[in-house]
C-alpha cells in the first residue's frame, strides 16, 4: 500500500496550481509566461502549475522585462514589475577613429548614432585603436542628444633638469 499513496502524494505535487495576481507600473502591460499570452496588467488568479516559468511584461514605450521565477506551492502569490521607459538618444562625434560601446550591449563606429535607452544609469566606453581611452557613467532620464567630445588632458609642466 506504501508505493501507492507515494505515488499519489507526487502526482499530487506535480500538478499544484497556484493564483497568480501580477501588477505592473505602469498598468496596462502584456503579460506572457513560457511564451503563452495571458492578459494584460492588472492579472487576478491566474492559475498556474508549481514550478520554474519565464515571465516576460512588455508595454510600448517602455523596456521589457523578463524573469525566470521559481513558482513554489501556495495558494496565492502576489508578483509587481516596474517598467523602465525608453527614451530616444542621439550619439554624436565629431572626433575621428573612435568606437564606441555602451553597456557592453551596443558598440558603433559611427559619428551619429540613435538608440531607445532604458532609463537609469548606463556606462560609455571609448576606445581608440583597441585601447580604452575614456570611461563616462551616463545617467537617462529624458530624451536627449549627446555630443561626445574627446577631452585631451593638458600635460604637466617638468621641472628643468638640473645639470650637475
Amino acid at each position: 500500500m506504501k508505493p501507492v499513496i507515494l505515488a499519489f502524494l507526487f502526482g499530487a505535487i506535480g500538478f499544484s496550481q497556484t493564483a497568480l495576481n501580477i501588477e505592473s507600473f505602469p498598468t496596462g502591460a502584456v503579460v506572457k509566461i513560457d511564451g503563452r499570452e495571458i492578459g494584460v496588467t492588472p492579472v487576478d488568479s491566474y492559475q498556474i502549475p508549481v514550478g520554474v516559468h519565464k515571465f516576460e511584461i512588455v508595454k510600448k514605450g517602455y523596456a521589457p522585462v523578463k524573469k525566470e521565477i521559481d513558482v513554489q506551492d501556495a495558494l496565492s502569490l502576489q508578483i509587481q514589475f516596474r517598467l523602465n521607459k525608453l527614451y530616444d538618444v542621439v550619439f554624436i562625434t565629431r572626433e575621428k577613429g573612435l568606437e564606441f560601446s555602451l553597456d557592453e550591449k551596443h558598440f558603433w563606429r559611427e559619428p551619429k548614432v540613435r538608440f531607445q535607452i532604458e532609463e537609469g544609469k548606463h556606462l560609455l566606453q571609448v576606445f581608440q585603436a583597441d585601447s580604452l581611452i575614456d570611461e563616462q557613467n551616463l545617467s537617462i532620464d529624458h530624451s536627449t542628444d549627446i555630443l561626445y567630445k574627446l577631452e585631451v588632458m593638458p600635460e604637466e609642466p617638468q621641472e628643468p633638469q638640473k645639470s650637475e
